[in-house]
């Protein structure tokens, strides 16, 4: 994608700054400034994954970060910007699908029906990138080249679910139990949230 890591480098941290700007925008909107200046330290705390060793070789964290600046965008009434954002993080990354669905689910669920028309095209084409991408690289991978001896795709249950929660900025050096409670008040959080009116 990037000719240099550098390049990558600085394509991360522009990401990354404008996730961050974007959550506390939101905050802002939904509560005032206390809030606001309350999802500055915390999503600081989040965002600092990407000083970590070699963090513009994952793409997760790219992709992760494109989801929150979606969210935030759909949270502030800028449904349009939220899908174009959501479907930039599913070409990074393929694991952004979970979201992609959500999205979907969601926008049928409120009759948005303009918009779950264009999730379905979206995904479509993707899915359509997707077979392209996998029968140019199925013809180059050789006998030696798995990466891992299992699967790729694995169901670790609740240890899967914490850890994943657990792999976010300073909560990597935290104790697991610290990331559930901090899964769970996302839960609530996310839960308790007001409907944005949207505005385009």
């Amino acid at each position: 994608w990037f000719p240099t890591r550098a390049a990558a480098q600085v394509c991360l941290g522009l990401v990354t700054v404008v996730g961050w700007l974007s959550a506390v925008a939101f905050a802002y909107r939904r509560s005032g400034t206390p809030a606001a200046v309350g999802a500055g330290i915390v999503m600081a705390a989040s965002l600092v994954s990407i000083v970590a060793y070699r963090a513009e070789l994952s793409f997760e964290l790219c992709a992760g970060t494109l989801i929150l600046i979606s969210v935030c965008a759909y949270g502030l009434g800028r449904r349009w910007a939220g899908f174009a954002v959501a479907m930039l993080a599913l070409f990074v990354r393929e694991l952004a699908v979970a979201y992609v669905v959500v999205c979907l689910v969601v926008a049928v669920s409120e009759r948005r029906w303009r918009e779950a028309a264009a999730w379905v095209v979206a995904v479509a084409a993707y899915a359509a990138f997707y077979v392209w991408h996998w029968s140019e690289l199925s013809v180059l991978i050789g006998p030696a080249d798995h990466a891992a001896a299992t699967d790729w795709l694995q169901f670790g249950g609740l240890i899967f679910v914490l850890r994943t929660a657990a792999f976010n900025g300073i909560l990597l050096v935290a104790p697991y139990w610290v990331g559930a409670v901090v899964l769970l008040l996302g839960l609530i959080g996310l839960k308790s949230m007001p409907r944005a009116a949207t505005t385009d």
